[in-house]
């Protein structure tokens, strides 16, 4: 799927999420989901990745934990994984084929995670959060000589070092006591547009 499809299907996907989250305001319904001593893990998937001007990718996929400590304030972590891989071309000298290449690139972000609701009701929620941990970019390159048929070891390069990643905006709908789906738009590693699947679950002890 090309990165401009994903993208308009995620953006639809997070346009459909809010106008179901208007729907509720209104109702006076007892808060379940959103509340407070609630753990939570989600999955979502992103686009487009920071490495797509490489070719084809794979994520941003995000997996998250998050502690309700009360309805407006919830902490946890954050990791998200991305890969790209380009097609693979050829260089040619004087007009005779020297070797074939193909560019390649991935990184993660490991990190804690901090989200504050700004709109918290009983079947939706709208928030922004920011993360702030550790990530690392590989780039390299394959290369193969044609004539003597041999493939050179990848040559990569890395760098690491902290990062801040922004969820500017964020939707959150309860299809069930137990499930939401969600959608969010910000910046760096979870990609400009991000929508998935939570799971929460009160704290032992605690209705």
């Amino acid at each position: 799927m090309k990165t401009t499809t994903l993208v308009k299907t995620l953006a639809t996907l997070a346009l459909m999420s809010i106008s179901l989250q208007s729907n509720a305001i209104g109702k006076n319904t007892k808060p379940m989901t959103f509340e407070k001593k609630t753990h939570s893990l989600s999955l979502s998937y992103g686009a487009p990745s920071i490495l797509f001007p490489i070719g084809k990718t794979f994520g941003p996929i995000n997996f998250g934990y998050e502690y309700q400590l009360t309805r407006m304030f919830g902490v946890g972590g954050l990791i998200s994984y991305s890969s790209a891989k380009a097609n693979t071309e050829t260089y040619y000298d004087n007009g005779s084929p020297l070797f074939n290449y193909a560019w390649h690139g991935s990184y993660y972000f490991v990190g804690a995670h901090g989200t504050v609701y700004w709109m918290n009701r009983s079947n939706w929620a709208l928030y922004s959060g920011l993360s702030v941990g550790y990530m690392k970019v590989t780039l390299g390159v394959d290369l193969t000589d044609i004539q003597y048929r041999y493939r050179v070891p990848s040559i990569d390069v890395s760098a690491s070092g902290p990062m801040v990643v922004i969820d500017l905006f964020g939707a959150k709908y309860k299809v069930s006591k137990e499930v939401s789906i969600f959608s969010e738009f910000g910046l760096l590693t979870k990609g400009i547009v991000c929508g998935g699947i939570q799971y929460s679950f009160p704290s032992p002890g605690y209705k």
